[in-house]
């Protein structure tokens, strides 16, 4: 996810909130919590069968640090003239696909399964990397305007949520997290905390709220952490295959 020091979200003039603004080196620090807490999840599910004492309530926080980091970097005002929306999907569907070459396996437990029942079972739901290329292109679809486009984003919410991981309640987080960067506005927040909340459907704990005093904390704290460009795409597939080999 791209991150430029010199790039601000502007704040629209119906906002009624103040400027919202994180730091390059912090918000790149929000990508690597979001990754260690991702880590952790997964060493816990596939390794330890979810036995790690708050390690599946604590995770519950990556994905709207990840839906957060997205949206803050396709929000910015250039994002469609730079092509920035069209690299960002591009390449979550890349890795998304050479992700599912350790995803399947481990979440549809192939050994000792017929491989077509073992494949359908690993294969759904479609990997993080594809909420967020759907959530990536239903920002691009709604920046472009017009109503065929709206509507295209508006299906694409429906039909992709059936098929990614959190549904659409990933989806609704990314979606809130993107207007409210694009736009400060009390509603918009409102919003983003309903999202978050409904995240309990799939999680069956509260803890996704957790990551927004995080996310509202990274803008009073300025890290000095460099920007890794690629980290995000290389290390989802590389750390499963490393969990894949672990479990053997």
């Amino acid at each position: 996810m791209n991150v430029s020091t010199s790039n601000v979200i502007e704040k629209s003039n119906t906002s009624s909130l103040p400027l919202f603004k994180i730091p390059s080196g912090t918000l790149e620090g929000l990508k690597w919590l979001a990754l260690v807490l991702m880590t952790l999840a997964h060493v816990d599910k596939y390794i330890f069968h979810q036995t790690l004492p708050f390690a599946f309530e604590i995770s519950r926080i990556t994905l709207p640090l990840f839906c957060f980091v997205l949206a803050y970097n396709l929000a910015r005002p250039d994002s469609k003239e730079s092509g920035r929306y069209l690299r960002t999907i591009k390449r979550l569907a890349l890795f998304g696909l050479i992700s599912n070459l350790f995803f399947i396996p481990l979440s549809g437990q192939l050994k000792g399964c017929f491989p077509p029942a073992g494949f359908l079972k690993g294969a759904y739901p479609l990997n993080i990397m594809f909420m967020l290329f759907v959530a990536a292109s239903i920002f691009y679809l709604m920046d472009s305007g017009g109503r065929l486009k709206t509507t295209a984003a508006f299906f694409l919410f429906v039909v992709g949520g059936l098929f990614v991981e959190f549904w659409w309640f990933g989806l609704a987080v990314c979606y809130f997290s993107w207007l409210y960067c694009k736009s400060q506005s009390i509603l918009h927040l409102t919003l983003l905390i309903i999202a978050a909340a409904l995240l309990y459907l799939v999680n069956r704990n509260i803890w996704a709220l957790a990551a927004l005093p995080i996310i509202f904390l990274a803008t009073k704290v300025n890290l000095n952490i460099p920007r890794c460009k690629y980290i995000f795409y290389v290390y989802y597939p590389a750390h499963l295959a490393v969990i894949l080999m672990i479990k053997g």
